[in-house]
């Protein structure tokens, strides 16, 4: 019995989803700089 084991299963996720959530963030990121500059006119 070792209960350190369960702690070190970290559940890592899939490059896709890291890919999904990257250009997620980053179409966000832009969208809100586009505002920003389209708004100081």
């Amino acid at each position: 019995y070792r209960p350190y084991l369960e702690i070190e299963s970290t559940p890592i996720p899939e490059p896709s989803t890291l890919i999904l959530l990257g250009s997620l963030a980053t179409g966000l990121f832009g969208m809100a700089g586009l505002r920003r500059k389209s708004s100081r006119r």
